[in-house]
């Protein structure tokens, strides 16, 4: 048996290396925040909750949700409707596709033509689906036929209507009648008649705001101010004690509705025209923005802040929040040295929250109840009123002042320290200026908050918490801010940080542009001290960001600008490299700013150094009109001069045509491949030779690869050709072939010793993605083997069972990983069956 089982196995290696392309790249998952609730639907007897970073059952016995499948799981949901057929219709908040899921929840069917920015209500007649949908703003109504639910197809788009609104709010179809809720008016067509016509479409309730359309019991509602109107019989029901209503829901007695009003809910009688409240908890005054009742059950969605539920009577409720990361966008990922994945943001003031996460192993396919826990800013806190912890949602607040800024870069150490970018912070004299922020808001300054461009936070990763360890500023000297040289007005020392990087040697450098009042456009943490690069002259003001090359040589991209008064050149642009030559004394440097002339007077982007096969060092530049590789040979003389010669791989720009501003990065993966990231057209690769994949395998977006979003704000990647991206719809994760070239003779396993019935994970680090793993007795016989680019890198998730089914016992085992490139390991590993 154990003959046979190494010749097949032996075989399938040989099949897997010639069957599949040396280069692939693939989508693994997405991560999407669950916080904000969009939806509620009873389907087959499940509470489905829709969100913006996709669905989740709620099983309100165990108080837990339940993850669908990935169809769903990270779809942003817009609205549920189910159809004649009793499937269920999902309609996108993000993006124009449609899903249509059978009862167990799998899906039956996908609809993703036309495409729109967001697909809004949906309803049905027996024969047509039609949706609200918006594309650049603009409202329409999109047909479906249904007739042939294994295969429905659009139809038309209507967008020509006798009437001038600014939003669609409700469309509901009844009989052979369609009627559309505008904030103008209702319009009323007969599906028989042609729509396309603008003659066709009948205007009642001229100039009033429709917010609902409700088909319900006999009657047939609408609903404008605080007016419920009957349609058929003209019945005509004034709320007094409410200015508007924002949308009503069926109740169990057909003579009561639900009445939500923002953060309000009532139930109003119609034989007694009575409204009476329904009492909900004093610190939700968030947005109601979907309800349901199960049974005696009540249960509503609010505007980020997952699920409010009543148990027992109208006077309990809880309030529920799956595990997850509080929003979709993050401006900058980094992974600590254990591959867990850390993101932050920054927003200004009431334009969103700021803060950040940490996800525990998060190609796992098992997610606990703790492997997410996130932070907020304490103004970002005070001023946008997210949720505290509560159900499964983890969270806590940072007692740091959060800047106005994007957070251009994050970086972790050896020693889980987080570094990250708090771009566009006055220094801490300037106390004023958060006293008016905190006083417009309503809060009050604390005597302890962190006021920086750069804050180091310590990660326990025993309990995921964060807690502030440094802050870096104009008042510690480390960190420069204006000082009068580019508007002579601006003397207040605000703060711009736009990258910070972290070398091999476990050295901290921040790039800080207008950096005036100290002339310091890089400072940097090596060890416990800080130094500094000094301008050399004073056209250098906006560096961009920067890059190391193999001499330990310093090269900077600028940003082009004149002064505010446009009287001189404030920043040159192009490309400067310094010659550090004692990192400890900033006099000595020798900068070189004539190089690359033909980049000056440019705006450079973004840079990266990546190696070719043959060792050659390439220099990659972003600048607005595309993307340049320079070969780099560097010499010195006998004397110590150097001497540079700098030959360009491409006579033109990889990638011109594209979108290129701040905020659009170079970065290289771990086999020396660049990787370009835009605003509008997702990601680009150059291989480490300089030559694009083949087919379209060089475009990384929505349409070749499936990733969340085009706008993309980071790329990260770790040793195992894993990709993280964060766009403003989430982040995606990709699995490439790009891993690091490794050796398999450090193996290192985790739980060693492996306890059956308590650990059901095994963690293999310094292994590739692509490895094939088995655990064998001492004898040689294997009795489990895995293959690690199923599992999720390096988590593998086993029940101490063999292969056959039969629990293992107690004793020692090898585990030996091969890989196709690097051939195999062999480590111990303990097994413990109590």
């Amino acid at each position: 048996m154990y003959r046979s089982k190494t010749i097949f196995t032996s075989i399938f290696f040989l099949f897997i290396t010639c069957s599949f392309s040396n280069d692939f790249i693939r989508l693994k998952k997405n991560i999407t925040s669950k916080l904000n609730t969009t939806d509620l639907i009873n389907f087959n007897d499940n509470l489905l909750v829709g969100t913006d970073g996709g669905a989740y059952i709620y099983d309100y016995n165990l108080n837990q949700s339940m993850d669908l499948n990935e169809d769903l799981r990270s779809f942003g949901v817009s609205t549920f409707s189910i159809c004649p057929s009793s499937y269920l219709w999902v309609g996108s908040s993000v993006s124009g596709k449609l899903l249509i899921v059978d009862n167990d929840f799998n899906l039956y069917s996908y609809i993703e033509y036309p495409q729109f920015d967001r697909v809004h209500d949906i309803d049905f007649s027996n024969n047509y689906a039609f949706a609200i949908v918006t594309n650049n703003q603009e409202y329409m109504i999109a047909q479906y036929n249904i007739e042939n639910m294994l295969n429905p197809y659009y139809v038309n788009l209507y967008s020509s209507f006798p009437l001038t609104f600014n939003k669609m709010n409700d469309i509901q179809v009844n009989g052979e009648m369609v009627y559309i809720a505008t904030s103008s008016g209702l319009l009323t067509a007969n599906l028989n008649d042609v729509m396309s016509f603008s003659a066709n479409w009948n205007v009642s309730y001229e100039f009033e705001d429709i917010a609902v359309i409700r088909k319900y019991g006999e009657r047939f509602i609408i609903v404008y101010d605080n007016n419920i109107i009957d349609i058929e019989t003209n019945d005509v029901f004034v709320i007094d004690e409410l200015s508007k209503i924002k949308n009503i829901y069926t109740a169990e007695n057909y003579n009561e509705i639900i009445v939500v009003q923002n953060e309000s809910l009532y139930i109003y009688n119609f034989l007694t025209q009575t409204l009476s409240s329904i009492d909900l908890p004093d610190n939700i005054d968030d947005d109601i923005t979907s309800y349901l009742q199960i049974d005696n059950k009540l249960f509503c969605g609010i505007e980020n802040r997952g699920l409010l539920f009543n148990q027992a009577s109208l006077n309990e409720w809880y309030n529920y929040i799956p595990n997850t990361i509080y929003k979709n966008q993050f401006d900058a990922l980094a992974l600590n040295k254990y591959n867990d994945l850390i993101g932050v943001v920054n927003h200004k003031d009431d334009t969103g929250q700021s803060g950040g996460f940490i996800y525990r192993n998060p190609l796992s396919g098992i997610d606990n109840n703790n492997s997410i826990n996130n932070f907020y800013s304490y103004n970002g806190f005070y001023i946008n009123n997210f949720p505290l912890s509560t159900g499964e949602f983890k969270v806590s607040i940072l007692n740091y002042w959060s800047g106005d800024n994007s957070v251009k870069s994050a970086v972790v150490d050896n020693q889980n320290r987080l570094y990250f970018s708090n771009s566009g912070t006055y220094p801490p004299a300037w106390l004023g200026h958060y006293e008016n922020v905190a006083y417009n808001y309503l809060f009050e300054l604390s005597e302890e908050t962190a006021y920086g461009g750069v804050l180091e936070i310590e990660i326990n990763l025993s309990n995921n918490s964060f807690d502030i360890s440094s802050v870096y500023n104009l008042a510690n000297n480390i960190l420069g801010g204006n000082n009068g040289i580019f508007n002579s007005s601006w003397t207040n020392g605000f703060m711009t940080i736009n990258q910070i990087v972290k070398d091999p040697h476990e050295n901290i450098w921040i790039v800080n542009p207008f950096s005036e009042r100290n002339n310091y456009p890089i400072a940097m943490k090596i060890l416990n001290g800080w130094y500094h690069v000094q301008y050399d002259d004073n056209d250098g003001y906006i560096p961009q960001e920067m890059a190391i090359d193999k001499y330990n040589n310093l090269w900077i991209a600028y940003k082009f600008s004149e002064t505010m008064d446009n009287s001189s050149v404030y920043s040159s642009g192009g490309v400067k490299m310094v010659e550090l030559n004692n990192i400890y004394n900033q006099n000595d440097d020798q900068w070189h700013s004539s190089w690359l002339d033909d980049l000056k007077g440019t705006n450079v982007w973004s840079i990266t150094f990546s190696n070719d096969e043959y060792g050659n060092q390439i220099l990659w530049v972003m600048t607005d009109l595309g993307i340049i590789g320079y070969i780099v040979n560097i010499t010195y003389t006998q004397s110590g001069n150097i001497v540079t010669e700098f030959v360009q791989i491409d006579d033109g720009y990889y990638f011109q045509g594209l979108s290129y501003q701040e905020g659009c990065k170079l970065r290289t993966d771990n086999d020396n491949n660049v990787w370009v990231t835009t605003k509008l057209d997702g990601l680009r690769i150059i291989r480490n030779n300089g030559q694009l994949l083949g087919g379209n395998m060089s475009t990384v977006d929505v349409e070749e690869i499936g990733i969340l979003s085009n706008n993309i704000f980071d790329v990260v990647f770790d040793n195992y050709g894993y990709v993280y991206i964060a766009t403003d719809m989430g982040i995606s994760i990709l699995e490439t072939s790009f891993n690091k070239k490794t050796s398999l003779n450090n193996l290192s396993v985790s739980p060693n010793p492996f306890i059956i019935g308590e650990d059901n994970q095994i963690i293999v680090s310094n292994v590739p993605y692509d490895s094939k793993v088995k655990i064998m007795n001492l004898s040689g016989y294997v009795v489990k083997e895995f293959d690690m680019s199923e599992s999720g890198g390096k988590y593998l998730n086993w029940a101490g069972r063999s292969d056959e089914g039969y629990t293992l016992s107690s004793g020692v085992y090898l585990l030996s990983v091969f890989n196709p490139d690097y051939g195999t390991g062999v480590t111990k590993l303990a097994v413990i069956n109590k």
